[in-house]
This record gives C-alpha cells, structure tokens and sequence, in this order.
C-alpha cells in the first residue's frame, strides 16, 4: 500500500488533489441541484396560484388526457403562468438542461402536474413514473408532482 502511495505521489498524482477534486466536483453538484429544486419550487408556487384562479393546472379547454413527460410544452405552460403568476418562466435546470413539463387535463379540474430535471447525469429516466422513489444513486432525475418532489437527490433541501 505504502508503495502504491509513494509511486502515485512520484508520479506526480497527489492524494490530496484528487480528494480537493473530488470535493469541488460533488460542491458543484451541489450547488446546481439546490438552483434545480428552486427553480422548480419558483414554478410550481406560480402553477398552483393559476390553480387557485382556474381550478385546474391546465390551459382553459386543453386535453391532456394522460399524464405523460414531456405532454405540456413549455410554451404554452409559459402562456399560461407569465406574466401574471411568474415573471419569467425558467425553462432549464442547474445544469442549463430543458426542464420537462406534465400535466393531466381530463377529467375537468385534474389535480395532475410535474416538473422534472436530468439531474446531473443528463439522462431522461425512463422508470420514472407517478410513484414517490427517492433516487439510489447521485445524478438521477430531479422530479417534482403535485406539491412534493417526489424524487431528489438523497440529503437535498431547496
């Protein structure tokens, strides 16, 4: 063990760098998932204010039918919500990735919406459907429904 340590260090790797690295690394993280959970938080506070008004998170004879990723487009949420209810929509996460919008119209006055995120990893999680599943691995999707995040990374606050 000695030996791997000092030919690392003689090698011009130092342990301690990596680990400064590493802590940057996971700081950075961090720092992109609190953005991501506020941003998030930012337009589902506006989303249900337009609830409140409306009784419905959907735009006025919209069909929606199923609540599926990706059925609400950005556009029409930001038709929706701006200016009254927020002033600018924010469209991307931390990591300045689209969010992805949902929302369930049928029948009349549905109380089904949701705002995700890649997460650090980028990746569109396939499984992640309507059921509340904490993330078992930093960098999975970020992924607020209905009031609760229902998925976010293990320890993290807004």
């Amino acid at each position: 063990m000695l030996f791997l340590l000092i030919s690392g260090v003689a090698a011009g790797q130092h342990p301690m760098k990596q680990n400064d690295s590493d802590t940057k690394r996971l700081r950075s993280e961090q720092k992109q998932q609190r953005s991501t959970m506020t941003t998030i938080k930012a337009i589902a506070a506006a989303w249900e204010t337009y609830y409140q008004d409306f009784s419905t998170y959907c735009p006025l004879n919209a069909e929606h039918p199923d609540f599926q990723w990706g059925n609400m487009d950005p556009a029409a949420l930001e038709a929706l919500l701006v200016p009254k209810y927020i002033e600018k929509l924010p469209l991307t996460d931390g990591w300045d990735r689209p969010l992805q919008f949902a929302v369930q119209c049928t029948p009349p006055g549905a109380l089904a919406y949701g705002i995700r995120s890649t997460g650090a990893d980028g990746q569109w999680d396939p499984n992640v459907v309507s059921k509340r599943v904490r993330p078992l691995r930093s960098g999975g999707d970020i992924v607020y429904r209905n009031g609760v995040f229902e998925r976010q990374p293990v320890g993290a606050t807004p």
